[in-house]
């Protein structure tokens, strides 16, 4: 069965589809006994040497495939997949259903052809998206953009000159319960979500080591504009049954540009109060134009936007992106109860 990918969007990412050569293009193919174990060896990996998930992930190497790995010493599961199979809320509801799997043993799957029924459809599909944009939608993807037009995502933050990228590094901060139920209560006096005060307090916290116009005379003057993308989780948009459990293999999300102006803006409560308007944004009813009806064309516009090469490399800033998974109570229960386990 072959997927057709609508408007060059990463869709149908199907745990064991592959891409073609093209990458415009991702093929399910009903495997046999044979394929399912070879499938199995290469993608469930049991590693008994690495201490943690963390340590692993410095030196595990790219990979197409959706793989597991189970590490004994650390008594951890690590899910590692490329993004363009699932996003971040796909993920908790599919670790959801694993761990119910787990606790219930395992299911009797007949491959036969007939699972294809429960691939989740393409984005475009899913959300009823226009396949031929109108002059409006091609205009409201335009006007969506033009916050791009002073300059890329930033607040900037000089870069290190002919570093290359070494071992990626992940830092855990964990907060107390007391510290938890203080910044959850400050948060609901305020009125605002924990995801806003997040993003907010970077804006705060990266003023003094903003760098504008790679001058480093006018480090931490603050200032200026604070570009960025927000990524935002389309699953609510979408009519059953997307919006639910089969929504997991995934990609259902967006990020769409916003700015503020922090001459204007400078202090926690009104960077926050900007903010509010754009994570509470309704992508169904925003003002007149539906901006769930542009995401094709706006998608194509973006890509090529981002993917402008600086006239010079080395002097490219770098900035700081928030990317927040929400409450993950709402899609990955703390206990599952099965008919063989608790787990």
């Amino acid at each position: 069965h072959t997927l057709s990918l609508h408007d060059a969007l990463p869709i149908y990412p199907q745990i064991a589809a592959e891409a073609d050569e093209s990458g415009s293009r991702l093929i399910y193919t009903v495997p046999s006994q044979e394929s399912i174990q070879t499938w199995m060896q290469e993608t469930f990996i049991v590693d008994a040497e690495s201490s943690s998930a963390g340590n692993l992930y410095t030196c595990v190497k790219p990979t197409a495939f959706f793989k597991i790995y189970y590490l004994p010493l650390s008594r951890e599961i690590l899910f590692r997949t490329p993004h363009w199979r699932i996003d971040g809320t796909g993920l908790q509801i599919l670790q959801n259903s694993f761990l119910q799997i787990l606790a219930d043993g395992p299911p009797n799957i007949i491959f036969d052809g007939s699972e294809v029924v429960r691939l989740a459809p393409s984005l475009n599909e899913a959300a009823a998206v226009p396949r031929e944009p109108t002059p409006q939608v091609s205009r409201a993807s335009d006007a969506e953009l033009d916050v791009f037009q002073t300059g890329p995502p930033s607040i900037p933050i000089a870069s290190l000159l002919n570093i290359s990228p070494a071992s990626p590094q992940r830092y855990r901060t964990t907060f107390s319960t007391e510290m938890t139920e203080r910044i959850v209560s400050s948060c609901k006096m305020r009125e605002i979500t924990v995801t806003m005060a997040a993003h907010s307090a970077l804006v705060i916290a990266m003023q003094p080591y903003t760098q504008h116009n790679f001058d480093s005379s006018t480090q931490g003057t603050g200032g200026g504009k604070y570009t960025g993308i927000t990524a935002l989780d389309l699953r609510k948009y979408l009519s059953a049954p997307w919006n639910g459990p089969l929504s997991a293999v995934s990609l259902y999300h967006t990020g769409l540009p916003f700015s503020i102006d922090l001459n204007k803006h400078q202090d926690f409560n009104a960077i926050t109060a900007e903010m509010g308007a754009i994570h509470a944004r309704s992508l169904r009813n925003d003002e007149s134009q539906s901006a769930i009806e542009f995401l094709s064309s706006y998608v194509k516009k973006a890509l090529g936007v981002l993917s402008a090469a600086p006239e010079d490399p080395l002097k490219a800033p770098a900035y700081q992106t928030v990317s927040s998974l929400g409450v993950i109570d709402n899609y990955l229960q703390r206990k599952h109860c099965g008919k063989v386990a608790t787990v």
